[in-house]
């Protein structure tokens, strides 16, 4: 049996050698998931979003694989669940992580505030994957804000670039110097 390359799951995006997420994969891309050496899946939709994969933690776990749900309500993730998360990825640190939910886009900006706030990844650094997938809603942007902010971190602080204040001149004034 010839297995799909994990590069065919939507939206794929590997964030080191231990760890990737992605859209919902296929019955037939779990099983690259596992080949893949990953051994624990985290799956952050509910399973009746649509799209979802029916019966996907009975076959993760027929696969050999540790299957974690988190269900996360798109229009309203909760801090318990982002909580939840970091322990399964800070408990299976040392495994090859799957996060995934329908689109990514839970699942990125839960790997971006998990890098940021768990990992000391610079937010700039993580906001790069995080934009690889997706540039937020304003649900998930006061979800990121709302969280980096309990860790006295700013959202906004390296997301707006920093400007010199400009002054304009004729042709008859003096520059000053600076």
């Amino acid at each position: 049996m010839v297995l799909p390359p994990l590069t065919q799951i939507y939206k794929f995006l590997p964030i080191d050698e231990h760890w990737a997420t992605s859209g919902q994969p296929t019955a037939a891309q779990l099983v690259a998931i596992k080949a893949a050496g990953y051994t624990v899946v985290v799956n952050l939709a509910p399973p009746d979003s649509p799209n979802a994969l029916s019966g996907e933690a009975e076959l993760a776990e027929a696969l050999g694989l540790t299957y974690v749900s988190i269900p996360v309500i798109f229009d309203a993730p909760l801090e318990a669940q982002l909580a939840q998360f970091f322990y399964v990825m800070n408990a299976n640190r040392a495994q090859g992580r799957f996060v995934h939910c329908i689109s990514n886009l839970r699942t990125s900006a839960f790997a971006f505030l998990y890098r940021v706030i768990e990992l000391g990844v610079p937010i700039l650094e993580a906001r790069q994957t995080l934009y690889q997938v997706w540039h937020l809603n304003p649900i998930w942007q006061r979800f990121i804000a709302t969280q980096l902010a309990k860790r006295e971190l700013e959202w906004s602080s390296e997301l707006v670039p920093k400007t010199r204040q400009i002054k304009w001149f004729t042709f008859q004034d003096e520059v000053p110097a600076e």
